[in-house]
């Protein structure tokens, strides 16, 4: 199948959540097209619902891999030693 006239923005955010998943983009591009085929019909509220409640399980999924939480004082020093 040979896809033309992707927009950039596009090409670039499905490549991005491709690397994301450690997939090519050809497994990207055949797992959304698969689940949009079995998604049912759905508004566009809940479509980002859905997308939001995701993005939040993946930042739980990463927060639970750190090994604590940096206190107020810590991010300001980091944010600091990042400007210089």
């Amino acid at each position: 199948m040979t896809i033309r006239g992707v927009p950039e923005e596009v090409h670039r955010s499905v490549m991005e959540r491709a690397r994301c998943n450690r997939r090519s983009l050809n497994q990207k591009v055949i797992a959304e097209l698969s689940e949009a085929v079995d998604a049912p019909v759905i508004g566009e509220a809940e479509r980002k619902r859905r997308r939001a409640e995701a993005m939040i399980r993946a930042a739980e999924r990463v927060r639970a891999k750190m090994p604590r939480f940096m206190s107020a004082e810590e991010i300001d020093a980091a944010v600091k030693e990042g400007r210089a």
